[in-house]
């Protein structure tokens, strides 16, 4: 039995080096480093300097302490008019967003006088490479460097060679004024059980260093507990 067990955990962990499916999904390889990778892989992007981990807030004293907020579901889009006189070498601005006034940075072929739309996203996290037979539709899995087993789907309209981002499951947080990096910003969030009412629940995260006020962040949500789902839909 231990033979058999270990021939398994092998074949397994083959596949996964190959990018060889089983049963219904294809298992890809992850690759940390910047270097080049022949064939289908998952390329892990970095850290993202301006993303910290949300945790919920409980019932202990002090934890609900913090700034408090508004959290958005990716992407917020904003349409700004960009000043005639020009931004500056910074190429921001600060708009009217959702939650109040935020800082926006501007695409780099915004003309001044011109309107253009600003996208607020997590940067992406990981970047796939479809192997030879997927489809959209398709599922990829893989591990990250902590042993979690992730599973994404090919996106519509891709082919094998082609490649697709993939972010955290995250939402987008506006620093308050008056807050500094470090500081613990509190928000709601949605959760709706497949079981009964929805239900709003609070978690905080800390401002990441080098984020001023009027900035935003993500905040990388946890994942939800068994029997619960997002209330926002997260790229």
């Amino acid at each position: 039995q231990l033979v058999c067990l270990l021939a398994h955990v092998t074949m397994k962990l083959f596949r996964a080096l190959s990018g060889q499916s089983m049963g219904d999904s294809v298992y890809l390889p992850l690759v940390t480093g910047s270097g080049p990778a022949d064939g289908a892989v998952v390329r892990y992007m970095g850290p993202d300097p301006f993303a910290s981990l949300a945790e919920p807030v409980g019932s202990s004293s002090g934890e609900g302490a913090g700034h408090h907020s508004m959290a958005l579901p990716p992407p917020v889009l904003i349409e700004v008019d960009v000043p005639s006189n020009g931004t500056g070498e910074e190429k921001s601005m600060i708009a009217l967003g959702p939650a109040g006034p935020i800082r926006v940075y501007l695409p780099p072929d915004a003309r001044p006088g011109s309107k253009v739309t600003c996208r607020i996203a997590p940067r992406p996290e990981f970047r796939i490479t479809v192997p030879p037979g997927a489809s959209a539709g398709r599922s990829i899995k893989f591990q990250k460097e902590t042993g979690e087993e992730i599973q994404v789907k090919v996106p519509p309209g891709m082919k094998p060679g082609d490649t697709f981002d993939v972010t955290p499951p995250a939402l987008i947080v506006r620093v308050p004024e008056g807050a500094n990096p470090g500081d613990y910003v509190v928000f709601s969030h949605m959760i709706r059980p497949e079981k009964g009412p929805p239900r709003q629940e609070l978690y905080r995260a800390p401002i990441p260093p080098n984020v001023r006020p009027m900035d935003h962040f993500a905040a990388i949500m946890p994942p939800p507990s068994s029997g619960d789902c997002d209330g926002d839909e997260i790229e």
